[in-house]
Formats: C-alpha cells, sequence, structure tokens
C-alpha cells in the first residue's frame, strides 16, 4: 500500500488509490466540467449577441429617423419658393377669394402644379385653417 491509500483508509474519505474506479465515476467527473463549460460559454455567446442585435436595431431606427427627417425637411425646401409666390399670387386670390373659381383651380392648381412642381395635390385654406379648395 501507498502512503495515499493508507490515509484514505484511516479517514474512509474519497476513493482509495488501490480499488478500481467505475466508468461511470470518470464519466461524470470527466464530462460534467466540460457540459457546464460548454453551457456557461454558449450562454455568453447568445447574451453578446442579443446584446449586439438590440445595439445594431437601435442604430438602424435612428438612422432611418434620420433619413426621414432629412427627406422631409428637403421637401420642404423645394416646396417653400412655390407655396410664397403662390401665396401672394393676385391672380390667385382674385381667383378663389370671395369666391371660388374652380376651373381656375383645377386647370392651375391641380395640372401647372404637377407639371411644374411634381405636386401631386394642392389645397387652398381659409384665414381659418379650413381647406377651401382641395385638387
Amino acid at each position: 500500500m501507498t502512503v495515499m491509500s493508507d490515509i484514505n483508509a484511516k479517514t474512509g474519505d474519497g476513493p482509495r488509490l488501490d480499488e478500481p474506479v467505475s466508468g461511470r465515476s470518470i464519466g461524470i467527473r470527466l464530462i460534467a466540467p466540460v457540459a457546464i463549460a460548454l453551457t456557461v460559454c454558449a450562454l455568453v455567446i447568445a447574451a453578446i449577441l442579443w446584446t449586439g442585435a438590440r445595439e445594431q436595431d437601435a442604430l438602424s431606427l435612428s438612422a432611418d429617423r434620420h433619413l426621414a427627417r432629412t427627406a422631409l425637411a428637403q421637401t420642404q425646401r423645394s416646396l417653400a419658393g412655390p407655396v410664397k409666390d403662390w401665396a401672394w399670387w393676385d391672380e390667385a386670390r382674385n381667383a378663389l377669394f370671395p369666391t371660388v373659381d374652380r376651373d381656375w383651380a383645377a386647370r392651375l392648381l391641380a395640372n401647372d402644379a404637377v407639371e411644374t412642381f411634381g405636386v401631386s395635390s394642392s389645397f387652398v385654406l381659409s384665414s381659418l385653417g379650413e381647406i377651401v379648395v382641395a385638387v
């Protein structure tokens, strides 16, 4: 007997070195720590991927909002000139107030606005903000 087996024999702790160890005991002792380590690694990788996906979604949403705001601002800038010109146009004022000349509105506000400015629809509002003409 060796010193270690003498100690184990006296204390009764742990497997004795002179006794054969079963295959099941070795399997559990070797596979369990590896399985636990792999499970922990898989959970860490999943957490990293989930966090990265959330960050990517947030960046994409921010970029989409910026693009939409930029497109709207560009459209507003391109329409600012014609809107101001038409708002101060005496012929438009005379044709639309106090009574509405629907033929004039259809001809100039619908047809000319589409051809000249690429506008898909035009609205004339009263001083109260009510829609008077929509073409």
